[in-house]
């Protein structure tokens, strides 16, 4: 998982454009210029006031690299780590001046990606000891994706595609324009033999049939109630017991344990993304 954002090309854009934002294209903290001797070194310690799940080290250490290479920091708790309480987190030692530029930034991508990996951990806790797998979806924050993404794993869930273009997933508009789902089925076969995942979004029990004789990885049941996903699955296992069902639509923390119960293999929900609240993160400092 740490892999995935370290050394990140656009990890690196993202903060480069995030600083752009908040310091302007000279580089500029007016106030801390102002009253600050770039010589003056300083301590800081970004500290999380409440409970939450910590996610964002490696972003917090990439802005300020960008900053001022000489900032020094410290991760005081694992990436993921549950804190029960106010902790510190991240110790940093630098010139003053340097600490004071990057400070937002780190909070602001820290304090949303920690939201995202406690809003995760939230849904996964719910699911209790089920196999069943909470995944994400592309509902994230436009720019934000890999960052909303990884923050999900580090809160327990898992990834579903990252985007159009690494799985195929038919869904109402595709039906459509192929002329039904048999058809657009069909016609995903080719990539599918070269080793690119189909994915069926289905409405009805009908056409969960239909997906499954036609042959794909994974089904979606959309927005159907748990009596209907039972049915569903039943008729999935014992037509194609290798595909994959994947329920999405209408998940609500209040039905997780009941869904955890049913023969399906993932939930798919936005809500831990696009419903995230940031967390309570500060930085204090020490001159």
């Amino acid at each position: 998982m740490k892999n995935s954002i370290y050394n990140n090309p656009l990890v690196r854009d993202l903060v480069r454009l995030a600083l752009l934002e908040d310091l302007g294209p000279d580089g500029e903290d007016i106030t801390s210029d102002l009253l600050f001797d770039r010589r003056k070194k300083g301590e800081a310690e970004i500290r999380a006031k409440e409970p939450l799940i910590f996610c964002g080290y490696p972003v917090i250490e990439e802005v300020f690299r960008q900053v001022d290479p000489a900032v020094s920091l410290q991760a005081m708790v694992t990436e993921g780590a549950e804190l029960t309480g106010p902790r510190t987190v991240v110790r940093l030692e630098g010139p003053a001046v340097s600490l004071l530029r990057g400070e937002r930034v780190a909070l602001n991508f820290a304090q949303r990606m920690s939201g995202v990996a406690t809003m995760t951990h939230r849904y996964t806790a719910a699911l209790k000891d089920s196999p069943v797998q909470l995944l994400d979806t592309r509902k994230t924050l436009p720019g934000h994706r890999i960052t909303d993404k990884y923050a999900v794993k580090c809160g327990g869930g898992d990834n579903h595609r990252m985007g159009l273009y690494d799985m195929m997933m038919i869904k109402d508009n595709h039906k459509r324009a192929a002329g039904g789902l048999t058809a657009a089925i069909a016609r995903a076969q080719a990539l599918r033999r070269k080793g690119i995942i189909l994915e069926v979004e289905v409405e009805t029990i009908e056409e969960a049939r239909e997906a499954a004789m036609a042959g794909c990885d994974i089904i979606m049941l959309d927005n159907m109630d748990n009596h209907s996903i039972a049915s569903c699955s039943t008729m999935i296992r014992s037509l194609t017991p290798h595909t994959k069902i994947e329920v999405s639509g209408g998940i609500i923390l209040e039905r997780l344990p009941d869904l955890g119960k049913l023969d399906i293999d993932f939930i798919s929900t936005g809500v831990v993304t696009h419903s995230a609240v940031a967390v309570d993160l500060s930085m204090e400092m020490d001159f």
